[in-house]
């Protein structure tokens, strides 16, 4: 490989919220079959799992998972499942029992942790010159939020764009 390669580091703030607006747009577009008496709820755990959960769910191995990523995604999922069981926020009803109603032991944030941890063990299984181990190792070690850090390819640097912290 000739030249410097400079590797993207997805912190996945950005792609986050993409994936939470994207799953909103369904269960938008899904409202009316998800409020829907005349459903199963078998049948709209289906449609649940391939549409809304499949698009939030995304690429959710690279994300950095703060507090607020979990409790967009938690609550993306809420109002999907809530819509498909017919329970309105009004009524007051906690989130662990619409769970316990539809038949959902795990949280979706429990998902998005456990597609993580098997992505690290597929990064770790790799060879040390491929490029998803080098990214995963400079992004461990920098500790900072960046867009792009220096990665060392055939024995030179690349330094890329520092990230500025929100204030």
């Amino acid at each position: 490989m000739d030249g410097d390669v400079s590797i993207s580091v997805n912190i996945g703030q950005d792609e986050n919220l993409t994936r939470v607006i994207q799953a909103r747009k369904c269960i938008a577009c899904l409202k009316g079959i998800l409020w829907s008496k005349d459903i199963r709820k078998e049948r709209k755990l289906n449609i649940y799992n391939a549409l809304i959960k499949s698009s939030l769910l995304y690429g959710s191995e690279t994300w950095r998972l703060t507090e607020n990523n979990k409790r967009r995604v938690e609550a993306t999922e809420i109002d999907a499942l809530r819509r498909s069981s017919r329970i309105s926020r009004k009524e007051r009803i906690r989130n662990v029992s619409i769970r316990q109603q539809i038949g959902l032991e795990e949280t979706i944030v429990k998902e998005i942790e456990q597609n993580q941890l098997t992505r690290y063990g597929h990064v770790q299984r790799m060879a040390e010159g491929r490029l998803p181990k080098i990214s995963f190792e400079v992004d461990t070690e920098t500790k900072e939020s960046t867009r792009k850090t220096e990665v060392k390819l055939d024995g030179r640097y690349k330094e890329g764009h520092k990230r500025k912290k929100p204030k």
